[in-house]
């Protein structure tokens, strides 16, 4: 193909008939959905992996990730939002701040809390929450201690998460106080910065589809975050995900879900203490 041919496929808009194919692929193996009103989105992720093999059109795309299942998985990856920040949403943490955290441990702050991340990303939500739960321990002269557990169905950016390494842009929502103490730069030159210990090793990553029965049968979690990631999701399958979490939630843990997804779910068992916060009963 040469570089006209090329320059005209750039400009080719995405079909309905081929982008209901994609937005098939993401819901069957992931569960997320995928509007038509999201078209440009869909475009520019199945683009980014048409690159790697240099496919020119969207047929010979399609019949690639029908013949390889590698491929189908690679590109249901790359269709999972992966959107996060540190501190987003920061009422939650907020209300962590100003007597959650107090509440969860009983008063006790030298307790170990068991925290999960459902639909981690690169893990910002989780380490903000174990910055929080650092700041509870040292205000109370105690060492830090917690169990964190973040979980995403892309392998891809769960070896990212494992790593702890952002870039400047990634941690700007970090508070400036909060740098020196829990990061160390990993490299001057690229402006690269990895969590510290002890946070670092308190965390572990593990691939899940929410979808599917809870992980860990036998650990139940003080505080767990589906933030977000409800609305990727049928009405359906947004009770079900949220049964799940539940199910692993301690009686008196908190569960923070998104403050756009509350209308969209039957929170039974729970009752409402904060924005978008639940305690399970």
């Amino acid at each position: 193909m040469n570089v006209v041919q090329r320059r005209s496929f750039a400009q080719t808009p995405l079909s309905q008939k081929h982008a209901a194919i994609f937005i098939e692929i993401a819901e069957r193996l992931s569960g997320n959905r995928i509007t038509p009103d999201q078209v440009d989105f869909l475009t520019l992720r199945v683009r980014r992996r048409m690159r790697v093999y240099r496919d020119e059109s969207f047929e010979g795309y399609i019949r690639r990730v029908q013949d390889d299942q590698v491929e189908e998985h690679a590109l249901m990856e790359s269709l999972v939002t992966h959107t996060t920040d540190f501190f987003r949403e920061p009422g939650h943490f907020k209300w962590l701040r100003n007597g959650g955290l107090n509440g969860l441990t009983d008063g006790k702050p030298a307790s170990c809390l068991n925290v999960w991340s459902a639909a981690c990303s690169l893990g910002s939500e989780l380490w903000s929450t174990a910055i929080e739960i650092a700041q509870f321990q040292e205000d109370a002269g105690v060492p830090y201690c917690a169990n964190l557990v973040g979980t995403d169905i892309s392998k891809t950016i769960l070896a990212r998460a494992r790593a702890a390494i952002f870039s400047a842009e990634e941690i700007s929502g970090l508070p400036i106080q909060y740098r020196s103490k829990y990061l160390q730069r990993n490299s001057i030159e690229n402006q690269r910065f990895r969590i510290a210990s002890p946070l670092l090793e308190s965390a572990s990553f593990v691939a899940h589809n929410l979808l599917t029965p809870p992980l860990f049968s036998t650990l139940q979690f003080d505080l767990s975050l589906l933030r977000n990631v409800l609305l990727y999701f049928n009405k359906d399958d947004q009770q079900r995900v949220f049964n799940h979490v539940l199910s692993r939630l301690r009686p008196g843990g908190i569960l923070m879900i998104g403050h756009t997804e509350v209308l969209s779910i039957e929170t039974i068992g729970t009752r409402r203490v904060g924005p978008a916060i639940f305690i399970k009963e």
